[in-house]
């Protein structure tokens, strides 16, 4: 239920077996005892996948550049949602940093088909569920071109928030 998880501390990489049980503990202690553990992945670049319920224009999924630094890059479109279908790869060619996504430097392409597929997720949740306010998920870590949702925030109407 914890939107920014890094500036509250929440956020661990790199532990090893032995920190990995004091960690355990300390997190569990300052929350309501959830704690995950993940394969710590190496991002070669970070996304971030979003939607929220617009008043005029009912459901709108975000797509941007940034994964934790979105905010920084300010490199997001939009699309009303549902989708129709290759609206979401048109609109993510239209991003500042698009040569991010089409193999900059060497770097494998990143998997257009599935990150559509993660934003058709995130619209459905939108268009089948009233209640869902806003949904974020970020980062969405690129690696090997392959999109990984590592965190995803769903707010309800009513202020209710889950994992």
């Amino acid at each position: 239920g914890v939107a920014h998880k890094t500036e509250s501390g929440l956020v661990r990489k790199g532990l090893d077996s032995e920190r990995l049980g004091r960690v355990w503990e300390e997190l569990a202690r300052s929350g309501d005892g959830t704690v995950l553990v993940a394969e710590q992945i190496e991002a070669e670049l970070e996304l971030m996948v979003g939607g929220y319920r617009d008043e005029s224009f009912g459901p709108v999924v975000t797509i941007g550049i940034g994964g934790i630094a979105t905010e920084v890059f300010d490199d997001l479109v939009a699309v009303l949602s549902p989708p129709e279908p290759g609206e979401v790869i048109r609109a993510i060619a239209h991003l500042r940093g698009y040569a991010l996504l089409d193999g900059y430097r060497g770097r494998p392409p990143v998997d257009l088909a599935v990150l559509d597929t993660v934003v058709g997720c995130v619209a459905s949740l939108l268009d089948e569920d009233e209640r869902v306010v806003e949904v974020d998920c970020n980062p969405v870590m690129v690696a090997g071109g392959r999109p990984l949702v590592a965190d995803a925030l769903v707010v309800m109407d009513g202020g209710e928030a889950g994992k």
